[in-house]
């Protein structure tokens, strides 16, 4: 995993280039297992468009056998990433910047890592973010596992498989065509995350495909959760090395599809957005995946940000009104704030995984969506510019609050705000 960017360590780091796409670095696959993590000290040559025009590594520490891989590694990967570039009296302008990169080093030894048995740390993001340091040797080992396990919980007689482009999805479903519609959808959903969430974000490739399995009961998802690393335990689970489960019982049919939109973004960020190592604060990692989730369909397209809060079905003959999933949890945040225990922006900021996951889990899971709601949609031309540009900030591994003051100014300046936008949606 790379430093912490000093660049960033002040607000006025606006001035100087700032990455804005940076691949991560990687091992060479030679070196894999070996244990060896340099630190390498280079200068870039970043010209007015922000586009790295040359890499000159200075000097690897420790020095190693295998330092003209890392050295070749090193200008691969920084040639490709990009910067707003610097600024002088608000004209971009070519610059150059000495920087010292760390490849990342080994999580676990090898031999020890079990794929079932839960992994260090107490906060799930934190295992997330260990899991995605592995190499993808190992990642495919731990799925392969899972998936081995997953597929003994399902009905054999009842099993159908359905492969697209970026999964596998397999069902026990009374229905046939479950497995397929649930692979269009997931497709669908991947595209809708990269071209109208996440626009202009170019995405790390991934190797391997997404397992999913769509259980025909609760029970069967309960039984692979509790043989899973505990990283959720709810209807829908998602595990770091590329696996999807959730089940079919649920009392509104809206709710199945709402949990898929939830782990597939879940997915989506682990897979293709996130540095390795970096795990998303709690309330940008739930918030945005909540945010997906509880956006509506219409006419079989995902309306990002669009919620349904009250649905209409037909019942003993008349038409009834219902309240939406999301429609709850909107409920439950507005009033939180007329009794003044709403939460703010800044308490979503510092919450610590603790808090998060609390005795007012339910109630950081409604503000944080509905956080993310505002900073993506509360302002014009946020969708496109800042939402995209924080999210990418805290992939990177940025330090959030000097990230979150650049594009949004100071938290509590702008808590008024947000709370009138709640009251008001």
């Amino acid at each position: 995993m790379l430093g912490t960017i000093g660049l960033l360590a002040e607000p006025t780091f606006a001035e100087g280039p700032l990455a804005l796409h940076a691949p991560a670095l990687l091992v060479p696959d030679e070196t894999a297992g070996l244990g060896l993590a340099p630190e390498v000290a280079v200068k870039l040559a970043i010209d007015a468009r922000g586009v790295v025009t040359g890499v000159e590594v200075t000097s690897i520490t420790p020095a190693s056998e295998y330092d003209a891989l890392f050295r070749d590694r090193v200008i691969e990967t920084l040639s490709s990433w990009r910067f707003a570039p610097a600024t002088e009296k608000g004209k971009a302008v070519a610059s150059t910047l000495d920087w010292r990169v760390r490849f990342p080093a080994k999580a676990f030894a090898e031999e020890t890592i079990q794929a079932l048995a839960p992994l260090p740390g107490a906060d799930a993001e934190q295992r997330r973010a260990l899991v995605l340091t592995l190499p993808v040797s190992q990642r495919r080992r731990i799925l392969e596992t899972e998936t081995r396990t997953a597929i003994t919980f399902l009905d054999p007689k009842r099993t159908h498989e359905f492969a697209t482009p970026r999964f596998v999805v397999r069902s026990d479903a009374d229905e046939e065509r479950v497995a397929a519609t649930v692979a269009g959808n997931l497709e669908s959903i991947f595209n809708v995350l990269r071209d109208e969430l996440l626009p202009g974000i170019a995405l790390q490739p991934e190797p391997f495909k997404v397992q999913v399995f769509v259980f025909r009961t609760a029970a069967q998802h309960q039984a692979l959760v509790s043989q899973s690393a505990p990283f959720e335990n709810s209807a829908g689970y998602y595990h770091p090395a590329g696996l999807i489960s959730l089940h079919l019982e649920q009392a509104v049919s809206d709710h199945v599809l709402s949990i898929l939109l939830h782990e597939a973004t879940h997915a989506f960020l682990d897979r293709h957005i996130l540095r390795p190592g970096v795990a998303l604060p709690r309330w940008l990692g739930e918030g945005f995946a909540e945010y997906v989730g509880n956006s509506a369909i219409q006419k079989g397209r995902l309306q990002p940000g669009k919620t349904f809060v009250h649905k209409y079905a037909f019942e003993r003959g008349r038409v009834a009104s219902f309240e939406t999933f999301a429609g709850s949890r909107l409920e439950e945040a507005k009033e939180a704030l007329r009794r003044g225990k709403g939460l703010g922006v800044q308490e979503m900021l510092e919450a610590s995984p603790e808090i998060f996951y609390g005795e007012e889990r339910d109630l950081y899971y409604s503000s944080a969506w509905l956080l993310v709601h505002y900073l993506r949609d509360g302002g014009a031309g946020w969708s496109t510019g800042r939402f995209p540009q924080l999210l990418l900030y805290f992939a990177e591994g940025y330090p959030p609050g000097a990230a979150f003051r650049t594009l949004y100014g100071d938290p509590q300046a702008g808590d008024a705000a947000f709370r009138q936008y709640v009251k008001s949606f």
